[in-house]
């Protein structure tokens, strides 16, 4: 009868280890492929589809700005979460027929680099006034922004209003967004899918899963843009915060275009967009010369739905201006 050393490793045991160090490393392997697949991806996307703008360098990193047209006031256009310059492709060129217009993509969206953490609205507004400056555009500013960039720009009149002549916020965020109105089951998955693809789009996950793409248009730093999202999203409590900082915009014109509340034309609950239509009837009170003009048949993106309506209310300040 024969007596097994104590300290000898059972066979069933050896194989496991095998295994798992088998599959450690086939781990491994496919991350490190995957890597190598998203950078050369990233880069061949980025060669087919060269930034429309320019790149101008500001706080460190590069930012795309696009800028066409002539003559003063400036109009910039200021996006929603996670949104980049291609919001106003409807808009943008015709108001380039009558002044300078500039869009442009916000830190690590886009063509531009990723930015520094917090992404919120303070950070964004310091980050546009410094990019409006190193881009040679001076004041005087007129502002149109969608969404969360309807916070940014009533921050941006808040803190520089000598520098700025007038407003449009289209289906702008409300400072009360997160305490009167509740995301909805498809926004909650939508940003539970978003930050899981912040983790692996850098290993080719989220392109492999077509989630690289955009209304059929690529996204050009697949990472830094679900990275960025989720780094907008995080900050949306400081940025609402922020936006009600700004409780005045004097006399300013203020021009606020709100959805169609038809709920055969938009999102959401009907809790969801009675208070969102309530929030859209109180932001006109900003300003001593604040109107809201109800768009019919427009969805939240008003800028695509109904882009005329954007460019009447920047004509109805110009002319105001002039």
């Amino acid at each position: 009868m024969s007596s097994r050393d104590p300290r000898e490793v059972p066979p069933t045991r050896h194989r496991a280890r095998r295994v798992l160090v088998t599959l450690l490393i086939l781990v491994m392997v496919l991350v490190a492929a995957g890597g190598v697949y998203e950078r050369i991806a990233s880069r061949a996307v980025a060669r087919k589809n060269p930034p429309v703008g320019r790149l101008v360098e500001s706080a460190g990193r590069r930012d795309h700005v696009f800028i066409v047209g002539q003559g003063a006031p400036t109009v910039v256009f200021a996006s929603g979460l996670g949104e980049g310059y291609e919001s106003w492709s409807k808009v943008q060129p015709e108001i380039a027929k009558m002044v300078q217009t500039i869009s442009y993509d916000r830190a690590g969206l886009g063509w531009s680099d990723p930015g520094p953490l917090p992404r919120d609205i303070d950070r964004m507004v310091s980050e546009l006034h410094d990019l409006l400056r190193v881009s040679d555009i001076p004041p005087p500013y007129l502002f149109v922004g969608h969404s969360l960039g309807g916070g940014l720009i009533r921050v941006f009149a808040g803190r520089y209003p000598e520098e700025v002549v007038g407003l449009v916020m289209v289906d702008s965020a409300h400072p009360d967004l997160l305490k009167r109105v509740e995301l909805d089951p498809w926004d909650k998955k939508a940003l539970r899918v978003a930050k899981a693809l912040r983790w692996f789009a850098p290993f080719g996950v989220a392109r492999l899963a077509g989630k690289c793409l955009m209304d059929s248009r690529p996204i050009i730093q697949c990472g830094a843009f679900w990275n960025t999202f989720v780094n907008e999203r995080d900050a949306l409590p400081e940025s609402l915060h922020e936006m009600g900082q700004v409780a005045s915009l004097g006399d300013k014109p203020l021009v606020v275009l709100s959805r169609d509340p038809d709920p055969k034309v938009g999102w959401g609950s009907a809790a969801l967009r009675s208070n969102w239509e309530k929030m859209q009837e109180e932001l006109p009170r900003l300003s001593t010369q604040g109107r809201q003009v109800i768009v019919t048949g427009a969805t939240h993106y008003i800028q695509l739905d109904r882009p005329q309506a954007v460019i009447d209310a920047v004509s109805e300040i110009l002319r105001g201006f002039r």
